[in-house]
C-alpha cells in the first residue's frame, strides 16, 4: 500500500519532505542487498512475528543519491481506527554502523598481521599463564597448536632464567603499560632450549586486551653463532699462551 513520511526526522535524516511518498513504494528506496532483509521484516510485522523491540538495520537511500543506515522499528496499528496501517519508527545509526565496520577491519588486519608473523605473540593472564599464543609459538616451540595455553609460561624456562623473570613479571604487573625486555630461555618439545628476546608490556587494563602482551623474537642461531666464536678465540688464546715463539695474526 501506499507510505509516507509524518515527520520532520524524514527530512533531517535523508532529505525527504514531510508526506513524501516514493513511487515504487518504501522497498524502492532501499539498498539492494538489503531488499530481501527488508520484505523479510516487513513480512514478519505483519504476520505478528515482529514488534517494536524487534529493530532492523537496513540502508536507505536519501534524496542525494546517498545511503544511510536506518534501525527501524515497526508497530502494526491496522486496526487503529486513525491510523490503519503500519508505524515505522527509525533513527540515524550511520556513524555507529561505519565504527563497527572500521574496527572490524582493522581486527581483520592485525589478526592477519599475528597469524604470519614470523616472531611470537603471546598473551598472559595475571598468573603468568598463557591465554593466547600466535602460530609462530607452534612453529619456534614445537608444541602443538593449543596445547600450550592455560600453561604457567615460568614452567617453560630455563632454571637459570627463572629468577629474572620472575623479578621482571612482579614489576611490569605493578604499573599498567610498564614494558620489561629480557632475553630468556625457553624449552622447546624436543627438549632443548630456545633463545629468545622478549618484551612484555602490561595491558591488563586495556578491555581490548586483559593480559601481558609478549613479543619474543627467536635469536638461538644467533646465540650459538657468539658461542662458537667466544669458545674459538678461548682456544686460538690458549694455543698461543701455550706457545714459547711470537705468534702474529694479520
Amino acid at each position: 500500500g501506499a507510505w509516507r513520511t509524518s515527520s520532520a526526522g524524514g527530512t533531517r535524516l535523508l532529505g525527504w519532505p514531510t508526506g513524501f511518498e516514493p513511487a515504487g513504494g518504501i522497498f524502492s528506496l532501499l539498498h539492494p542487498d538489503d531488499l530481501d532483509a527488508g520484505m523479510a521484516a516487513y513480512q514478519e510485522l505483519a504476520e505478528g512475528r515482529r514488534g517494536p523491540e524487534d529493530p532492523v538495520v537496513l540502508r536507505i537511500q536519501a534524496t542525494d543519491g546517498s545511503y544511510r543506515y536506518l534501525e527501524t522499528t515497526g508497530q502494526d496499528l491496522r486496526d487503529h481506527p486513525a491510523i490503519g496501517g503500519f508505524v515505522l519508527n527509525s533513527r540515524d545509526v550511520t556513524e555507529r554502523v561505519e565504527a563497527e565496520r572500521a574496527l572490524r577491519e582493522s581486527e581483520e588486519r592485525f589478526r592477519a598481521l599475528v597469524q604470519s608473523s614470523s616472531d611470537i605473540i603471546a598473551v598472559l593472564d595475571a598468573d603468568a599463564r598463557l591465554v593466547y599464543a600466535s602460530p609462530a609459538a607452534e612453529s619456534i616451540l614445537g608444541y602443538p597448536d593449543g596445547s600450550m595455553i592455560g600453561r604457567n609460561v615460568f614452567e617453560l624456562l630455563h632454571p637459570d632464567d627463572l629468577r629474572p623473570a620472575q623479578g621482571a613479571m612482579a614489576e611490569t604487573l605493578l604499573e599498567p603499560g610498564d614494558e620489561r625486555q629480557l632475553e630468556l630461555r625457553l624449552a622447546h618439545a624436543d627438549g632443548s632450549w630456545r633463545h629468545l628476546e622478549v618484551v612484555g608490556r602490561n595491558l591488563l587494563t586495556d578491555p581490548a586486551v586483559k593480559g601481558i602482551v609478549l613479543n619474543a623474537r627467536e635469536i638461538t642461531e644467533r646465540r650459538q653463532a657468539e658461542e662458537a666464536l667466544r669458545r674459538s678465540e678461548e682456544r686460538y688464546r690458549g694455543i698461543g699462551e701455550d706457545q714459547p715463539e711470537l705468534i702474529c695474526r694479520y
